[in-house]
């Protein structure tokens, strides 16, 4: 269990609102309740004398120690500096490939390439690699409080991730977002529903089907699949599509190129009243997609309250998040759209 762990983590870190979105702590055993979940061992072996024993490193400020809602875990019994060793794991365990003699050219082992690659990526940036065959240890990456639990940053990943590699999920994490099919239809149901319809959904103009196949969105080889959530917030390929397809000035659009166009931090780039059509179309959207589900939060919430096993209330807290995450969308939309309505307002005067 040390070993995966340490080859998947490179930092840890005191619990914050911040940390919360893509850390986690560092557990022996990630459990629905510490109260109600049996453990797998009733009486586990002191995990911390034996990477002592095995010739590894603890930091002396370290313990095991129950804590809800992840079961048994570590937490700090002092202060730890920044920047402080955590955890070494034994050097004799097998964390890492032995690499070909440099003589060799160091390419011929089976998994060299896998070894070049993590040697020459910088920090942080192995994080999200699911091998880093390098990496025997955890190191603090601010500093840690007393009485707090350690967690281990994953990477900036989306709950599908984490539920299918790691078996948990994260509340409120900023990289969490829902797949969709790019589907015309849906869009132009979607903007009926909005009060924004325009004919070009079913039957885009030849400049805008050039447009929507640079977008990869259009042809035989078309990417259908979108997002929405995450950092960028909606898929860029789709918030470009949705502008294109709600302006009918050509010139205004080829002045622009497709990251412009699929950037939602650019400021109407085809126009207020096109970029206002395009985020209640997205908001629209984004309330087809809730409807989807066969549950709403409150019905989740109740489910959570009953739940008698640990992969039930799991799949319930994904199904979740990935509501509240179409929510965050929407909000954020909104707002962003109601500014942008009131931007109109003052240049129509």
């Amino acid at each position: 269990m040390v070993s995966a762990a340490a080859s998947r983590m490179l930092t840890a870190a005191s619990t914050t609102a911040a940390s919360l979105a893509h850390r986690r702590p560092l557990t022996c055993r990630a459990t629905a309740s510490a109260a109600t979940a049996s453990r797998l061992v009733p009486h586990p072996a002191d995990l911390i004398h034996w990477v002592r024993r095995e010739g590894g490193f603890v930091h002396p400020n370290l313990r095991i120690a129950d804590g809800d809602p992840y079961g048994l875990g570590v937490v700090a019994t002092n202060e730890i500096p920044l920047g402080s060793e955590l955890i070494a794991l034994p050097s004799h365990l097998l964390l890492r490939f032995d690499r070909a003699p440099e003589s060799d050219g160091g390419c011929d082992g089976p998994h060299s390439t896998l070894v070049e690659l993590a040697r020459r990526v910088p920090g942080d940036d192995i994080k999200n690699l699911h091998y880093a065959p390098l990496i025997h240890q955890v190191v603090a990456d601010m500093q840690i409080k007393q009485d707090t639990h350690v967690l281990l940053n994953y990477g900036s990943l989306s709950n599908d991730f984490f539920l299918l590699d790691y078996g948990f999920v994260i509340p409120s994490n900023p990289h969490d977002h829902v797949e969709l099919k790019y589907d015309e239809a849906l869009l132009d149901a979607a903007s009926l529903a909005a009060g924004v319809s325009s004919s070009s959904f079913l039957s885009p103009s030849d400049w805008q089907q050039d447009i929507l196949s640079r977008l990869n969105l259009r042809g035989d080889e078309a990417l259908l699949k979108v997002t929405l959530g995450g950092p960028g917030l909606v898929d860029g390929r789709l918030l470009a599509a949705l502008r294109v397809l709600l302006s009918s000035n050509k010139e205004t659009v080829q002045r622009h190129d497709l990251d412009t166009l699929g950037s939602v931090s650019e400021e109407a780039p085809l126009g207020t009243s096109t970029e206002v059509a395009a985020l209640r179309t997205v908001i629209a959207l984004c309330v087809v997609a809730l409807e989807s589900f066969p549950t709403k939060i409150m019905q989740d919430e109740s489910i959570l309250k009953t739940a008698t096993s640990y992969s039930t209330e799991l799949a319930v807290r994904f199904r979740m998040q990935k509501k509240l995450t179409i929510i965050d969308v929407m909000r954020k939309l909104t707002r962003k759209s109601n500014n942008d309505i009131r931007l109109f307002d003052v240049l129509m005067q």
